[in-house]
């Protein structure tokens, strides 16, 4: 098997508006199409992939690292922080959507 760090969304359309979504990894590089989801699993599907891309992403925790060096206030640093992830989810979420 074939070690990789990159992940994939698979996301399927119906026709009614229900979409499937699903996270492909190295160690689950495939699924079997189950049907529309709610709202609640693909946002729990987004939210995982988040999660992740934030807590194991380089850039991200060199960033909080230098808020920290940057910066002695630690409410300052949690704001900043705030700020950038949910800015972040944003774009994620819209390049997702594709807007």
């Amino acid at each position: 098997m074939n070690s990789t760090l990159t992940d994939a969304l698979a996301r399927i359309g119906y026709r009614d508006g229900t979409v499937e979504t699903v996270r492909l990894m190295a160690s689950t590089p495939e699924f079997t199409i189950s049907g529309a989801q709610t709202r609640w699993e693909v946002g729990a599907t987004y939210t995982r992939l988040g999660i992740g891309h934030i807590m194991l992403g380089f850039d991200h925790l060199a960033f909080v690292l230098a808020l920290l060096l940057l910066r002695s206030e630690i409410r300052t640093v949690v704001k900043t922080v705030t700020a950038f992830t949910v800015a972040h989810s944003i774009t994620f979420s819209g390049a997702a959507l594709g807007y």
